[in-house]
């Protein structure tokens, strides 16, 4: 999977809302109840720990802040997923969400998701999917700005080779490059766009 860095509000955007909830309640006990038992009589401590104290509920507030985004994140896939909303809404999902999505899809599909074995390879593989004796290498791509180029194809045409696998797939927000699209059709690898992920997905499934 390609390397990407994210700060503790987007991993929490893209956990469970309950997460965050119950993270923003330990900070929120730790800092107001237990942190000025721990420094009584360091004065300098015990200052330092007030301080903390006293702005508790806002630091809480801020740790809680992801959780409504995350809860409706959720709510968002799961509707896609029962194929009550547009496909188009898939680029308003999160990372998280998207990449989750993607999953749901294929495992609503047949297939039985694993992460991939060699994640530093260049073709960035991020899951495989395996139905019988069939095996699909698939990358998806969130950004919503850049389209996927003729060298994540090679690269994804190349890993093919290496793994003798049957087919691979590029999932991509963004859209292809006309050269991406041509070097894609004389090979295993299919492209798929927002509208094409739409079309995997079975309505009634949740």
């Amino acid at each position: 999977m390609a390397a990407y860095r994210e700060n503790l509000l987007e991993l929490l955007v893209d956990a469970p809302w309950w997460v965050s909830a119950a993270i923003a309640a330990a900070v929120f006990v730790v800092l107001k109840f237990i942190l000025p038992e721990l420094v009584t009589g360091q004065s300098l401590s015990a200052a330092l720990a007030g301080g903390l104290a006293d702005a508790a509920w806002l630091i809480a507030l801020i740790v809680l802040i992801p959780a409504p985004v995350s809860a409706y994140n959720t709510w968002k896939k799961d509707r896609l997923l029962s194929g009550r909303e547009d496909p188009a809404a898939i680029k308003k999902l999160s990372r998280g969400a998207f990449t989750q999505l993607v999953e749901d899809i294929y495992a609503a599909n047949g297939y039985r998701i694993k992460p991939d074995a060699d994640p530093g390879d260049e073709a960035e593989v991020d899951l495989i999917a395996e139905k019988k004796s069939q095996q699909v290498l698939v990358q998806h791509r969130h950004h919503k700005s850049g389209q996927i180029t003729p060298k994540a194809v090679q690269a994804m045409i190349d890993r093919l080779e290496k793994d003798n696998a049957g087919q691979a797939h590029i999932i991509s927000c963004s859209g292809f490059t006309r050269e991406a699209s041509e070097l894609a059709a004389g090979s295993a690898v299919r492209l798929i766009d927002v509208n094409d992920l739409g079309k995997m997905i079975k309505p009634g499934r949740s």
